[in-house]
């Protein structure tokens, strides 16, 4: 803190806080359907991400294996049309998969 007041850094974590108290109104989550816990979580990464990398024969470099992840969960999150809406995503993937040579 200085002498005009609080500093630049805690000012925007006030601001921070209290633009996000709503999300720690659990019960309201729960209302509105949200997953709370790491139950989901730990499902989701079963599922999203072990099934995806652990295919037989598969070999991916880790960026690729990033890319493959994270197209699966946006599958998952209904965004997949949102996703590929965006300008220019095929060469960002094209980029994402290229395989990497030593």
């Amino acid at each position: 803190m200085t002498a005009d007041g609080p500093s630049e850094p805690l000012n925007a974590l006030i601001g921070y806080l209290e633009n996000n108290l709503y999300r720690g109104d659990y019960d309201a989550c729960r209302q509105r359907g949200f997953q709370l816990g790491s139950g989901a979580m730990e499902s989701l990464h079963r599922t999203a991400a072990q099934a995806r990398l652990k295919l037989a024969g598969a070999r991916r470099t880790a960026r690729a294996s990033l890319a493959s992840v994270n197209l699966r969960l946006l599958e998952l999150a209904g965004r997949w049309d949102e996703f590929w809406a965006h300008d220019g995503i095929e060469r960002v993937l094209d980029q994402a998969f290229k395989l990497e040579t030593a």
